[in-house]
């Protein structure tokens, strides 16, 4: 039987405290161990999103160097960026970095290419929050074209090294607006999102449905990755209590930088619609209220918004993989 989808991990790498020198070989010896657990587990792919200076209390400013360190520990789980802050980037060094991890990988890698809504970050790198979309479609454009072999700039001796087969239709847009999907299906890119349809603006609403429509024109299948909150445990009590401190944390510092309203509080937090969390069997059906799962090629499971600790993630993980997944109708990998 097959699988209604591919099953991702969305794998979180904390910001630690500058005083603390032995903290960042903690938080990447952990990340690196679970990257290996979900292997193990039977998660078809595992994917990473950068960020600069610990915005949102995360810090991974080099995602392929990551990817690099789980590609030497692993052989079968996909590697994949759920977002690389492409107006950041320069195209050549982004498509060299994605090349070369992907031979490295043996044909692991996804590539998952988006903005930022850090003002930091923008003010640092030098780009305007304005010309966020612009940027990010040329440079997909330039890096898809990188991969597939075309010259730079008019220089058809500017070839990326290391070359490799077929990176290209392995690229992904993060994006929950109607421009950004159409663009995306229209040059075969499959769709990132952790938003439902219905919790967007009227002129965004029919985004999903847009994406599949460009892909079809384009003589691509769609690709669609939902990216889900999603934390099994015992119970909702449960889940709660070990959420709660994760919750009031993120709250306070999605209003310090205004992406949080002043009003949002904790029963938000946990009512949020794409966030699925108590006893196993409660967490399948949840999910499987949503009409999105339908279109998904791929289902991205985890926490972003909320710091655990590997010994709170590990049991999570083996519920998705043996509870959840198999209850929405996937099936894992042969071996």
């Amino acid at each position: 039987m097959t699988s209604r989808f591919r099953l991702g991990f969305m794998l979180r790498i904390p910001t630690v405290a500058a005083d603390c020198p032995n903290g960042p070989r903690e938080v990447f010896r952990d990340a690196l161990a679970l990257a290996v657990s979900a292997e193990a587990l039977g998660f078809d792919s595992l994917w990473v999103t950068q960020h600069h200076f610990g915005a949102v209390d995360s810090s991974l400013p080099s995602p392929f160097v990551f990817l690099a360190a789980v590609a030497s520990r692993t052989t079968k789980i996909r590697l994949g960026t759920t977002v690389v802050t492409a107006p950041l980037e320069h195209p050549i060094r982004l498509a060299e970095d994605a090349a070369t991890l992907d031979v490295l990988s043996e044909g692991r890698v996804e590539v998952g290419l988006g903005t930022t809504s850090s003002a930091l970050e923008l003010a640092a790198f030098g780009v305007s929050a304005d010309m966020q979309r612009e940027s990010l479609h040329a440079t997909a454009r330039a890096v898809a074209d990188a991969f597939n072999g075309r010259g730079w700039a008019g220089l058809p001796a500017a070839v990326i090294h290391p070359q490799t087969c077929g990176l290209a239709t392995r690229m992904w847009l993060a994006t929950a607006t109607k421009a950004h999907a159409t663009f995306a299906g229209d040059h075969g890119f499959g769709l990132i999102t952790n938003f439902r349809p219905s919790s967007l603006s009227e002129e965004n609403r029919g985004y999903i449905d847009a994406h599949a429509e460009a892909s079809r024109q384009a003589g691509v299948a769609p690709r669609l990755a939902l990216s889900r909150g999603v934390f099994p445990t015992t119970d909702r009590a449960t889940a709660r209590r070990i959420l709660m401190p994760h919750a009031a944390r993120f709250i306070e510092r999605g209003q310090a930088a205004g992406w949080l309203p002043p009003s949002f509080g904790i029963d938000d937090y946990f009512s949020r619609e794409d966030f699925h969390y108590g006893h196993p069997d409660d967490v399948a059906a949840s999910l499987s209220t949503d009409q999105s799962l339908s279109h998904a090629t791929d289902l991205l499971t985890g926490m972003l918004s909320a710091r655990l600790s590997p010994r709170e993630l590990m049991p999570a993980m083996e519920h998705i993989a043996a509870r959840v997944a198999p209850a929405l109708g996937w099936r894992p990998r042969a071996t």
